[in-house]
Formats: structure tokens, C-alpha cells, sequence
């Protein structure tokens, strides 16, 4: 029973990951954002890619479940487009993880990547996340130059997931430096 609830527990986890990084990226950076869905820093971009190289096919249909929730404003006005680009956010990621243990002949397990091999793979998660992204939006005709979201997506991308990995090292960091923590009880 446990084994069945955990990939929906997993899917839940990375979903709300998504939307909370998502919300707290709009919070943080408005004032940076060409478009609701396009900003110079976005934090769930690293989401993205630890999701899928931590759990794999389950990451990414957490990816989908929360980019869908965040996509929202337009599901029910546009559902096919908010069910494309909630794809899209599940399969780049799916793309460079496998583009990125090939190359580094790495295996994806984050646990055994140093520093230089999550920024190659955040550049590989960047890429092919702006590409498809920017395809879909050219194939629909929005918007009317690839430099107007592209280079701001993919250096968003790369922003934000380095933004977070920063914050996780900081704080993988300080704990270790306070060292284990024993829990005491007051009788």
C-alpha cells in the first residue's frame, strides 16, 4: 500500500515545490518579469531539474501538476495551450537530464554531482526548457522576435536555479557546521 502512495506523495511534494518557487518568484521578482510566465530570474526552474534527477518520470508528472496549477489563469480559457506548456515544463527538464548524464557520463543521482556538474546540467535544464518553450511560443506567433523571450527565459532559467542552488548549499553548509542536534525531553 505504502509503495502506491508514494509516487502520488512524490508528485504532490514536487508539485507544491513548483507552485510555492513559482509564487514566490512572482512575489519576489515582478518588477523583473516580461511576461507572466517569462521572468530574468526564475526560481522553479531548479525545480525543474532536481525534480527529474531525483525522482525521474514521477518528478516530471509533478512538474506537470504544478506548472498546470500555476498555468491556471489560462486553463480554463485556453486548455490546450496551459496542457502544452505544462508538457513542456516536464520534458525539458526529462531532455537534459538525459543529455546531461550522457555527456558528463554521470549517473543523475544528485548526491554524487559536485558544484560543476548541477551548473551543467541547470545550463542543459535552461536550454532545453527557453527552446521548447520558444518553439511553442513561435509556432503561435507570440512573440514577434526570439530575443524578446528566449535570452530572458533561458538567462532566467539559469538565474534562478543558481539562485537555488546557492540558498541549498548555504543551508546544507550551516547545517553541517552546527553539527547533529540532539533532541532532549523535559520531564
Amino acid at each position: 500500500m505504502i509503495r502506491r502512495l508514494l509516487p502520488i506523495g512524490t508528485i504532490g511534494i514536487v508539485a507544491s515545490a513548483w507552485v510555492v518557487l513559482f509564487l514566490l518568484n512572482h512575489w519576489l521578482f515582478t518588477s523583473l518579469e516580461i511576461h507572466q510566465y517569462i521572468a530574468w530570474i526564475f526560481l522553479p526552474a531548479a525545480v525543474r531539474m532536481l525534480a527529474v534527477m531525483q525522482f525521474g518520470w514521477i518528478g516530471a508528472i509533478g512538474l506537470f501538476v504544478g506548472a498546470l496549477v500555476t498555468n491556471g489563469p489560462i486553463l480554463l480559457s485556453q486548455p490546450a495551450v496551459a496542457f502544452s506548456l505544462s508538457a513542456l515544463s516536464a520534458i525539458g527538464p526529462v531532455i537534459a537530464t538525459y543529455m546531461g548524464t550522457r555527456i558528463l557520463a554521470v549517473p543523475r543521482d544528485i548526491g554524487s554531482l559536485d558544484m560543476l556538474h548541477l551548473y551543467v546540467f541547470a545550463a542543459l535544464g535552461a536550454v532545453c526548457s527557453s527552446v521548447l518553450h520558444n518553439l511553442y511560443f513561435w509556432r503561435d506567433g507570440v512573440p514577434a522576435h526570439w530575443e524578446d523571450s528566449l535570452v530572458p527565459m533561458l538567462l532566467g532559467d539559469m538565474l534562478g536555479t543558481t539562485i537555488v542552488l546557492i540558498a541549498g548549499a548555504v543551508v546544507l553548509r550551516w547545517r553541517r557546521a552546527a553539527g547533529p542536534t540532539e533532541l532532549t525531553r523535559s520531564d
